[in-house]
């Protein structure tokens, strides 16, 4: 193959996904993400793994961590093993005040049983509960794919949703900047490092360094 058009096939093809995940972005089959940062968490009742009826919204006034998850997902377990399990021993040791931990099973054909088992065998001393069809938690706060991790203030606003296991040091960083101004108003907005390049601002540099060699007749 001639090495011109070799050239030309590699770079066209490195920004190929970027533009197919762009354009799945504003894919309009796509379920509307109800809860937003910014915004009043969405409620939902739910029972737990005690047999106990809770609401999102009984736990004003603390700071809520919820963990969507399923039993059989490895990044689930690898999440709650490390970053959970130590935030929950500081909860418990007192050295986080104010804060509670949930982990929601958003896996309808699992059920409570399926999650204290979990939460038993690997020592996860913290409120686990089921999803149900009526409540939704899953569509609400479009959590599939897991692990998909929320933080609400104690005033009930969503300050965080991100999909992915969150290292500890993000999840404590979170906590922080939220126990420390108080309303997500004046939480401020974290600043891009415009030093860095992300993969699609090389896929652009890249078409833009053919259009250059094929205005100059390189090809």
């Amino acid at each position: 193959m001639n090495l011109n058009l070799l050239l030309i096939s590699v770079i066209l093809i490195s920004c190929l996904p970027f533009t197919i995940a762009e354009e799945g972005e504003d894919n309009p089959d796509r379920a509307p993400l109800e809860a937003s940062v910014g915004s009043i968490a969405p409620d939902f009742t739910l029972v737990d793994t005690e047999n106990n009826t809770f609401n999102l919204s009984d736990y004003r006034g603390d700071l809520v961590i919820i963990e969507m998850m399923a039993t059989w997902c490895g990044l689930c377990k690898n999440m709650a093993d490390g970053a959970l399990m130590a935030i929950n021993n500081d909860i418990n040791d007192g050295d986080l005040l104010n804060v509670r931990i949930i982990s929601i099973g958003v896996d309808r054909d699992e059920n409570n049983t399926d999650l204290k088992n979990l939460s038993t065998e690997r020592g996860y001393h913290w409120q686990h509960a089921i999803d149900t069809n009526s409540s939704q938690v899953a569509e609400m706060y479009d959590a599939l794919p897991v692990p998909t991790t929320a933080i609400i203030d104690s005033d009930g606003y969503l300050h965080f949703l991100e999909r992915g296991s969150i290292p500890e040091y993000d999840l404590r960083s979170n906590i922080a900047n939220i126990q420390t101004c108080g309303t997500i108003s004046s939480c401020p907005e974290e600043k891009e490092d415009s030093s860095r390049f992300s993969i699609p601002s090389l896929s652009i540099i890249a078409v833009s360094t053919l259009l250059v060699l094929i205005s100059q007749k390189r090809f």
